[in-house]
């Protein structure tokens, strides 16, 4: 990728080229009539002030306060017993991991109803609940690590009313508050009514009855720590005994605390939570319904099958940390030559204010990927894989925060998408972090994270061509080019 020398024609990229950019990508993936398009013009400006605050005066304000997140996680370390503190650690669970105890860690569904454009968990449902099934048939306790159910990403078919009432409000507002949580409360209700989920809410009863579940809040979800929409969750067809969603779980064995679950939105400098209502939240509300949600999706031919399945690939999982920063040199394609600003993956990710993840793209270089994916026929478009967490910073902050590396607990998260265990870090591999991945994202695939008395894994649960349902565990390996990657063992394997 090129770098800050290199790309000085980049600077002050226009307002206009942006929106015009995002605009006419929308008519690819998302808006379908002059109607829409009009909303998603009359509703970007709201995006273009959020990104403007973000990257002006917001810019100190989100980097002390994704600071003073991880310096959190010091004192929730420390904790013991549940806590509800929401001017200080937040909602929190303790449990006990080292005994008989186990666990499995699930995040980002980005559960959505039937008729919603972006209703890609869909085609997850039955696979979902029956791995949810399977760990609870031997005992498991599932933890749910936020952005299960979809709140924040709105549809115009069945809310552009008030989608029309945000465009004319400020974000900061009490009264755009108040029209964001009864959109919010009433998309749940109509998510939890929705005949497709009841596999899922059914899996959900049997579990929260048990006293084998934990539902933690991510950033598309972070109402359900309010008492209304917890009520929501506490219906009979959705899952009466549910206990109430938390921020954070603590696992702790004989020596301490063993591992950290929270979401990971709180690591991100547009949707931690002292900027999220003002930036992240403004995002997804205003614009994210016109292409493919909460990020791209995976069909199953887009190499999932490869990576569930443990197949032969020529696109593997990298395992790498990686940044966020638009422009940053990263693990993308290199720029393309004789193609100007077109093949410079700096000008796109300028363009679309984000770092993007262009090895997903088979190798073609950003102006290539542009032309013949993105923009290209509908039977090979593939939408981007933006980078929504700087991991790289994380690492810096978490690695600071724990200096000890034999008392540095496991940070389990989600909220990025992507898989990582024991990944390579700017200082060497990163054995304390665990990434989740997404349960929602990739068709007929869910990958989570195990955790028990001999310590954490990364597992995919995927239905092979035939129908069956298998788990493998995935392994990080170096791979003979030098590249760090994630792999699906060959050999499935069964829950015991």
């Amino acid at each position: 990728m090129g770098t800050k020398s290199d790309n000085s024609e980049l600077r002050g990229l226009g307002a206009d080229l942006q929106k015009l950019g995002l605009t006419q990508v929308a008519k690819l993936y998302g808006v379908s009539t002059p109607a829409e398009a009009k909303l998603f013009r009359r509703l970007y400006p709201r995006v273009h002030r959020a990104r403007k605050w973000a990257h002006g005066v917001g810019a100190a304000v989100a980097k002390a306060a994704v600071e003073a997140e991880v310096a959190k996680l010091a004192k929730l370390a420390t904790l013991s017993a549940p806590t509800v503190d929401p001017g200080g650690v937040g909602h929190v669970d303790v449990r006990s991991v080292g005994g008989g105890e186990r666990y499995v860690v699930f995040s980002d569904l980005h559960i959505a109803a039937t008729h919603h454009r972006q209703n890609f968990f869909g085609k997850n449902v039955k696979l979902y609940a029956d791995v949810l099934e399977q760990y609870r048939a031997v005992g498991c306790t599932v933890v749910e690590n936020g952005d299960v159910e979809e709140l924040l990403v709105l549809d115009p078919y069945l809310s552009s009313k008030e989608m029309d009432q945000l465009a004319k409000l400020e974000p900061t507002s009490s009264s755009a508050a108040a029209v964001r949580e009864g959109i919010r409360l009433r998309w749940l209700e109509r998510i939890v009514a929705d005949g497709q989920n009841e596999p899922y809410y059914r899996a959900i009863r049997r579990l929260s009855a048990a006293g084998r579940y934990v539902r933690i809040t991510g950033n598309h979800d972070s109402d359900l720590v309010s008492t209304k929409f917890w009520d929501v969750l506490r219906q009979p067809k959705a899952a009466p005994a549910m206990p109430r969603p938390v921020e954070s779980l603590i696992l702790r064995d004989a020596a301490g605390c063993a591992a950290i679950i929270c979401h990971g939105h709180q690591f991100d400098r547009v949707t931690t939570p002292a900027v999220a209502f003002r930036v992240g939240e403004v995002i997804s509300e205003s614009i994210s319904w016109g292409f493919q949600g909460a990020d791209r999706n995976w069909k199953w031919r887009d190499h999932v099958n490869e990576w569930a399945l443990g197949l032969k690939t020529d696109q593997p999982l990298r395992n790498v940390l990686v940044t966020d920063k638009p422009g940053a040199d990263d693990l993308g394609s290199p720029d393309a030559e004789g193609q100007g600003l077109l093949g410079k993956a700096a000008f796109w990710e300028a363009l679309f204010g984000h770092n993007v993840a262009w090895e997903y793209f088979d190798g073609l270089s950003p102006g290539d990927a542009i032309s013949d994916r993105v923009f290209g026929p509908k039977a090979v478009r593939e939408f981007f894989k933006f980078r929504h967490l700087d991991e790289l910073h994380l690492e810096a902050l978490y690695t600071k925060t724990f200096p000890d590396a034999a008392k540095r607990p496991k940070l389990v998260i989600g909220h990025s998408h992507e898989i990582r265990h024991d990944a390579r870090g700017a200082n060497g591999i990163a054995s304390w972090y665990l990434n989740s991945g997404a349960a929602g994202r990739f068709e007929r695939m869910v990958t989570g994270v195990e955790i028990d008395a001999q310590g954490a894994r990364v597992v995919v649960w995927a239905l092979d061509d035939d129908g069956t349902l298998q788990r493998r565990v995935l392994d990080p390996v170096d791979a003979p080019n030098g590249e760090r990657l994630i792999v699906a063992r060959k050999k499935a394997e069964p829950l015991t």
